[in-house]
Parts: C-alpha cells; structure tokens; sequence
C-alpha cells in the first residue's frame, strides 16, 4: 500500500492519472475549489463590467444584475426593479426613483427620534398645547424605558 500525499493538487493528479481513486473528500475538495475558481472570475469580471448595484445588494443572481447598471449617463435610473419602486417620502418613481436613504428631501441626521404612527397624533396635540418633544416623551415613555429616560435629555439636546 502505498502512501499518496495530503496535498488536494497532488491527490488530484494522481486520481487524473488513474493510481488513486475520487473518494468522496477529494470529490468534494474539488468542488469547493471549483466554486472558489468561478467566484474570483465574476468578482473579476465584475470590476470590469456595468452591474447594478441596487440589485447586487438586493441578493438578485449574477445574470440579473450583470445585464443593466443602476442609472443611464444622464443620470435616469434604468434598473427595472428600482423604477417600479415609489418613495414614501417625496413620491418619485421612473427616472427619478430612489430609495428613502437616497431621497433628496429626507432630512437625514445623525441623530434622529423617530416616533411610532401610534404616537404621532397625540404628539401632535402635546406639541400644539405648548409642550416640547422632550417633555411629551419623558412624560409618556418614562415607566417603559425607566434609567434610559434619564439619558433621554442628553441625548435630545
């Protein structure tokens, strides 16, 4: 019985030669290579190549977003699944559609206090009445969130 080496190159020619049979490990170690190989192509390919980005990050297969790039030269977007989406924000859709993260009227601060819809109409009476956003919800959110309430100010300020 001879010793074959541990090596997955040298397993493999020797099972090319015929002297060692594909077992299952080296089977196995093939195809992980071979998907390794094929990755780094596409990312090459890739570097080289109009994709959509939008749909990249969206998990779509490589056919799908290496076949048309997010915007034309002129700035329209041409991806169809972004076109067909509308901002909640400003409405836009078409040419111009954008995310709520891309949106040109979305007031984007690092720190933002957003409230649930349940909240908002009696926070608008709150504010209307005279009292501030601060004081509405160290009012109404100090039992849920106890010592963070505290901190509240601070960070509102």
């Amino acid at each position: 019985m001879s010793v074959y080496p541990y090596c997955f190159f040298c397993r493999l020619k020797y099972a090319a030669a015929g002297s060692v049979k594909l077992d299952d490990l080296l089977l196995n170690q093939l195809l992980q290579f071979l998907k390794r190989v094929v990755k780094e192509i596409r990312r090459l390919d890739e570097a080289t190549q109009a994709i959509c980005v939008f749909c990249r990050n969206n998990h779509e297969t490589f056919e799908i977003y290496s076949s048309h790039r997010v915007k034309d030269r002129d700035g329209r977007v041409t991806c169809p699944i972004l076109r067909n989406i509308v901002c909640p924000i400003c409405s836009a859709t078409g040419d111009a559609a954008h995310t709520v993260r891309f949106c040109p009227q979305a007031v984007i601060q690092k720190r933002t206090t957003v409230l649930p819809s349940a909240f908002l109409p009696h926070y608008c009476s709150a504010v209307s009445n005279g009292s501030s956003l601060l004081n509405y919800l160290q009012l109404h959110c100090a039992s849920e969130f106890g010592a963070a309430s505290s901190t509240l100010s601070v960070l509102l300020r």
